[in-house]
């Protein structure tokens, strides 16, 4: 049917772009692209997305910038919202940046979208929440 092969199209256009970044990414190893350490925080989390019902997520990844989630549910690219995580005080202002389809789910990068207030106060949040554990930074 049409949505099948709609539906296959989407996921092989994730597949390639997923295979391009990969390639990029490889191909430029000695460049640090990110400003920010990456901490495994690995604990659920929920997204609230303007417009959408809510979504429950495990936050993977994140950073001083913005954090690595999986869902069940596709997320919108594009789409603004709050990511609330337990621990951190307050919800999080995000901006979905990469909504990538799984076979189960979802693979969502949020970037923060804090104000300077907010961001003082979330400053140092990602290594705290994994203050104790062994290896938590990850490599770009």
């Amino acid at each position: 049917t049409v949505r099948q092969d709609s539906h296959r199209l989407g996921q092989s256009l994730a597949d390639l772009q997923h295979r391009v970044v990969q390639v990029i990414r490889g191909s430029t190893t000695e460049v640090d692209r990110r400003e920010y350490p990456r901490y495994t925080i690995q604990q659920p989390a929920r997204l609230r997305l303007t417009g959408q019902p809510e979504i429950l997520v495990h936050v993977i990844d994140m950073s001083e910038g913005g954090a690595r989630l999986t869902s069940n549910a596709a997320a919108p690219l594009g789409l603004i919202g709050w990511l609330e995580i337990a621990g951190v005080g307050f919800a999080l202002p995000i901006e979905i940046v990469v909504a990538t389809p799984q076979s189960e789910g979802c693979t969502i990068s949020v970037r923060f979208t804090f104000d300077d207030q907010q961001s003082r106060a979330f400053a140092g949040t990602p290594a705290r929440l994994t203050a104790g554990r062994v290896g938590q930074a990850v490599a770009a």
